[in-house]
């Protein structure tokens, strides 16, 4: 018995290896392209791409249009202005350097009823 389990384990194991190999699996994150370093993008789902984000004390972070089709805006929480800077031009950006640290909550104020939010998080 124990030579057969070992025969029929070999035959298996002999089989497998003989077989193409499936291809790994492609993650969503994998499929995306590549977005440099303190970039924040935005999604036809309402969504800020990272939406949290931490940084150092002094680094500037740049909002971009990733999309054709949906316009979005981006508004610090702590703008004394409360400014809504536009981004309803594919690749268009806006960026902010961060001066001191904190957590920097923002949103896209057209589309608040769906919870486009995000935060910046400065370290010092």
């Amino acid at each position: 018995m124990i030579v057969v389990a070992l025969l029929t384990q070999s035959c298996g194991a002999s089989h497998a290896a003989s077989g193409p190999s499936p291809a790994p699996p492609v993650s969503a994150a994998a499929s995306e392209s590549p977005r440099p370093p303190n970039e924040i993008g935005t999604t036809d789902s309402y969504k800020f791409v990272p939406a949290h984000l931490e940084v150092t004390v002094g680094t500037t972070v740049t909002w971009r249009e990733s999309t054709k089709y949906t316009p979005h805006d981006v508004r610090l929480q702590a703008d004394p202005e409360k400014v809504a800077h536009d981004l309803s031009q594919l690749d268009q950006t806006w960026s902010f350097q961060f001066k001191t640290p904190g957590t920097y909550p923002y949103v896209c104020t057209l589309h608040l009823d769906q919870a486009m939010t995000g935060e910046v998080v400065v370290k010092p």
